[in-house]
């Protein structure tokens, strides 16, 4: 794997907002590394997450992600 990270980009509609958006989604934004472990398996290391409530009705609201 390296020392690659890598970004997860996921856009969920809320029922209900606690901002003053009425037709928002709340943006997830997750980033890891993947390592081996001792059993040579898969797992998931140095995961972080951020939140942030958005409006939907943004003409430049795209939810799509690159990054190296």
């Amino acid at each position: 794997m390296g020392r690659g990270r890598f970004c997860l980009v996921d856009c969920v509609v809320c029922e209900v907002m606690t901002s003053s958006y009425t037709d928002g989604c709340m943006l997830n934004i997750t980033t890891c590394r993947l390592r081996y472990s001792h059993k040579r398996e898969l797992r998931i290391a140095d995961r972080a997450t951020k939140s942030c409530q958005m409006t939907k009705n943004v003409r430049a609201f795209s939810p799509v992600a690159f990054w190296m």
